[in-house]
């Protein structure tokens, strides 16, 4: 009996309507850095402290600080969806300036879309385990997230890290996913599986 390893793994996400996605199996070095700068920025490893003494009052060196931790880790997020996601033609689009709807097609632009949204935690932690879990391990998971409409999928754990909090909106089709409803809920981690427990932070 012979076996085929996918290249790519369908996923389907819920933020208003299911929107079709693919994860890439990555190669060993693709995964352990992923899994570094994931598991670091979900612990907050490298964030700046909080102000010390009484006084709970930040300083302009410790805000500029803060910024710059959340620009790094939008980047990294942005940086992994467009290596490691795409997205089914057809099932998302966005708006250009003059109003016209244009597809979304790759995962850099599908992180532009929902850029501080819940759902792009629960895109990393789907990354992390379609490649970390084995078939049989995946079987036993019952992914869910929860949109505006009430539909479901299994419980996910919280996804990594602090993003910055603009929203951004998209233009569809009717009977396409829109921008405007990002509603997944990050979950908690599943039984009797080791994830990583990163604190999905979303201001």
């Amino acid at each position: 009996m012979s076996v085929t390893r996918k290249r790519w793994f369908d996923v389907t996400v819920t933020v208003d309507e299911p929107i079709r996605l693919q994860i890439k199996r990555m190669s060993s070095p693709e995964f352990e850095a992923f899994h570094s700068q994931f598991t670091a920025f979900g612990e907050g490893r490298g964030a700046p402290l909080g102000p010390s003494g009484s006084a709970d009052v930040a300083t302009r060196a410790l805000i500029q600080a803060h910024a710059e931790y959340l620009r790094a880790n939008a980047e990294w997020q942005r940086e992994a969806f467009e290596l490691y996601v795409r997205v089914i033609p057809g099932e998302l689009y966005d708006e250009d300036d003059e109003g016209h709807a244009i597809p979304v097609l790759t995962g850099g632009h599908f992180a532009d879309v929902f850029g501080g949204q819940p759902v792009i935690a629960t895109v990393l932690m789907r990354i992390w385990t379609e490649n970390r879990l084995s078939d049989a391990q995946k079987k036993t998971l019952s992914w869910r997230s929860t949109s505006a409409t009430g539909s479901s999928e299994t419980p996910l754990p919280a996804g990594p890290g602090e993003t910055p909090a603009p929203a951004a909106t998209a233009a569809a089709p009717e009977g396409s996913a829109r921008a405007e409803a990002a509603t997944d809920s990050p979950g908690e981690p599943w039984s009797g599986i080791t994830v990583p427990s990163p604190s999905g932070r979303v201001q």
